[in-house]
């Protein structure tokens, strides 16, 4: 049995659509001879991928995208991706926060605001916070030199824009 590596897919921001084209690309471009075949349509999994050559040929990912499909970094005969291991919401956490006053589920906290993810990657999207949201309790001190924010996924990791365009409009009361 031949052990193949798949070459490294680009870091970016992935749905199940856009990463079975970098999947594609990426055996094409190792020369592998694998015809992977994909169905992201499958009932009761967000992607099934088979690989037709198995018993000839073992398909290893990296550890990064296996912890992003879910699954090992040996990949079976079939191997079904549930749900890609991406975050769901970017939270913006502000140095001016309180938090001796500010509680996010129950715990002290610099969260300015909690976003949920919507629309495609690389789609352009407006984020409108709710009213009940804008308000925080900021530091009372006299002058403000600096404003810091920072954007973090659900693990407390930086969230990497790649690159892209981030803007935040803040409204100073």
């Amino acid at each position: 049995m031949t052990t193949v590596n798949i070459a490294l897919i680009p870091r970016g921001h992935y749905n199940l659509l856009s990463l079975v084209k970098e999947l594609k690309s990426s055996i094409a471009e190792y020369k592998s001879g694998i015809n992977l075949q994909f169905e992201t349509d499958a009932p009761n999994t967000g992607l099934e991928i088979f690989n037709p050559v198995h018993d000839e040929k073992q398909i290893n990912v990296t550890h990064d995208l296996a912890k992003l499909l879910g699954t090992g970094t040996k990949l079976s005969a079939k191997t079904y991706v549930k749900k890609l291991k991406t975050p769901s919401s970017y939270f913006i956490h502000c140095n001016l926060i309180d938090p001796t006053k500010n509680f996010f589920n129950g715990k002290r906290s610099k969260i300015l605001a909690k976003i949920d993810i919507t629309g495609s990657d690389y789609d352009k999207v407006t984020y409108h916070s709710p009213p009940q949201e804008c308000l925080r309790d900021c530091y009372t001190g006299q002058h403000v030199n600096q404003i810091t924010l920072s954007v973090e996924d659900e693990g407390g990791e930086m969230f990497d824009f790649s690159g892209l365009p981030i803007e935040f409009v803040l409204e100073l009361n």
